[in-house]
Parts: C-alpha cells; sequence; structure tokens
C-alpha cells in the first residue's frame, strides 16, 4: 500500500497567522508611541510569513484526506521487535526505548478517525522503508500518539 502524502496548511496554521496579523493590525493603529507602531508592523510581517511558509499537515494524494503525522524514533535493535507489532499489534510496542536512537523511524499519520503507520530504517544518509503501510482505527495506535 503505497501512500503519497504533500505537506499543506492546517486550521491550527491558518488561525494561528491570523491572529498574529490581526495583533499587528492592533498595535498599528494604537496612537501611542512609534515604537509599538513598529512592533504591529513586525507582527504582520511575520504572520503574513507564517501564513505563506508554515504547512504542517499532511494531504494523500490519492483520497485528499487530511493527517496529522507523529515520528517515533527507535534503535536498530528494536527492528525484529516492531515489525511484527506494527503488522498485527501497535499497542504492544514498547516506547520505554522511544528517542533513544535514530536507525528506525516510525511514521504515524493521523486523523480523527484513523491512523497510517509505517517503519523506516535508515540506510545511507537516507530513510528508506522496511515495512509496508498499515491502516488502522485511530483508537488502536492511541499509545504511539501520546
Amino acid at each position: 500500500m503505497e501512500k503519497k502524502f504533500i505537506r499543506v496548511r492546517s486550521v491550527k496554521d491558518m488561525v494561528m497567522s491570523v491572529l498574529i496579523i490581526l495583533i499587528g493590525c492592533m498595535l498599528v493603529f494604537i496612537p501611542e508611541a512609534m515604537g509599538i507602531r513598529l512592533g504591529g508592523y513586525v507582527f504582520i510581517a511575520i504572520g503574513i510569513l507564517l501564513m505563506l511558509l508554515l504547512k504542517r499537515a499532511y494531504k494523500d494524494i490519492k483520497t485528499g484526506e487530511k493527517y496529522n503525522m507523529k515520528e517515533l524514533f527507535f534503535l536498530k535493535e528494536k527492528k525484529s521487535e516492531l515489525l511484527p507489532a506494527i503488522a498485527s499489534n501497535p499497542t504492544a510496542i514498547d516506547l520505554s526505548d522511544e528517542g533513544r536512537g535514530e536507525q528506525l523511524r516510525m511514521e504515524v499519520y493521523h486523523n480523527k478517525t484513523k491512523a497510517l503507520v509505517q517503519l523506516f530504517e535508515y540506510v545511507s544518509y537516507k530513510y528508506i522503508p522496511c515495512s509496508e503501510m498499515y491502516e488502522y482505527k485511530v483508537e488502536k495506535v492511541e499509545t504511539l500518539l501520546k
């Protein structure tokens, strides 16, 4: 199951950018000091830059569904444990060693209803897939999302 994702803006990204722009506009129209007005222009510029550059959501090219992504990193020695756990029971994955190495990367794409899990191995300066992408209901991978 080969999935291709592109990065897109999430609602949270847009709300944050608009709020920063609104704060900047309010500071510009305060008739007090010139420094506050300049700060307002800086806020407006930062808000516009964030609106143009910030993309934290992922969109499936085929279905158009949007997902958030979480990455988990593991040592290479855990590969023999992780591959069968991802295929059958992702709640059985032991997260006590998570974050201690970067030889294995687990990507968990999730939205409100479903989650997609895949394991990657670091080989020659890039991560290559070492498992298929498995689809689960989001409740089944809740432990991975905490």
